[in-house]
């Protein structure tokens, strides 16, 4: 259709400004702006269509404001024919920084290496926001009722995680004296821990789930570490602990058909690099 740049700036703890412009004559054209917490979604409309001008912005009011989330946005562009397209076509708009050289260059060796060394792993980002779960949150009192609850896996989020992704990270695991449940929300652990080294295109935060191959599952627990250089993210490091049999993750499916991210920084739209 045409080329979309789009920038995305903070303006309060509560509100994001996009901001895009459009190359090419316009005819009433109208946009839809969907956004996720994860880069690779699920996208959600956040706003009715309206009228598409050449330069436009849209204030978005968010959820509070969390360290380890991060928005991510797509614009959608209808034509009075009912054509579309959606822009970036892959993963989403940010604020995240990606303008020092030398940082995308470590980031990228960093990424190299896991492909090298690392093993596969399906990585189930953790639902921070949206519709509570019916069966274990109380909405009177904003606690949790049932501990490791098999509708939202204890994150008392419908559905409990966002769109998953396969990609390959480091696991050093190590075998810890205390097993009892150190999440705070009654989720059932062995004595195994381990630490994991990520790629830079991952938000990682507690209470994500990691799936190994053979199906050991992991919950990331604090302390999560994000290594920046100018802001630009290198690559994260966090703790993790292995779910013992009786958690409900267990019963958490794994798709058939996984997304696997793009290599380098093609996870990144080119406006934004």
């Amino acid at each position: 259709m045409r080329d979309v740049r789009v920038t995305v700036t903070t303006k309060s703890q509560q509100e994001l400004t996009l901001r895009w412009q459009i190359d090419g004559p316009l005819g009433g054209e109208t946009v839809v702006v969907y956004r996720s917490e994860s880069r690779f979604g699920p996208y959600e409309p956040v706003c009715e269509p309206f009228p598409v001008t050449t330069t436009q912005e849209f204030i978005d009011t968010v959820p509070s404001f969390k360290i380890a989330r991060r928005w991510y946005y797509q614009l959608k562009i209808t034509r009075p024919n009912g054509e579309f397209q959606v822009f970036p076509r892959d993963n989403g708009f940010s604020n995240e920084r990606r303008d020092d050289p030398e940082a995308n260059m470590m980031a990228g060796d960093t990424e190299i290496r896991l492909n090298v060394h690392g093993d596969y792993v399906v990585y189930f980002p953790a639902r921070t926001y949206g519709p509570r779960c019916s069966r274990c949150f109380d909405h009177q009192t904003g606690s949790q009722l049932l501990s490791n609850c098999p509708a939202c896996y204890s994150t008392t989020y419908t559905g409990g995680f966002l769109t998953p992704v396969r990609l390959k990270i480091i696991i050093d695991q190590s075998v810890r004296a205390d097993s009892a449940d150190s999440s705070g929300i009654g989720v059932p652990f062995t004595s195994m821990s381990g630490n994991a080294r990520f790629p830079w295109y991952l938000d990682v935060k507690q209470g994500d789930l990691i799936v190994e191959e053979d199906n050991r599952r992991w919950r990331v627990v604090e302390p999560v570490e994000v290594i920046r250089k100018r802001k630009v993210v290198l690559y994260q490091t966090a703790a993790l602990l292995l779910l013992s049999k009786d958690a409900s993750e267990y019963g958490l499916p794994v798709p058939e058909q996984i997304s696997t991210p793009n290599r380098g920084f093609k996870s990144v739209p080119d406006c934004m690099r």
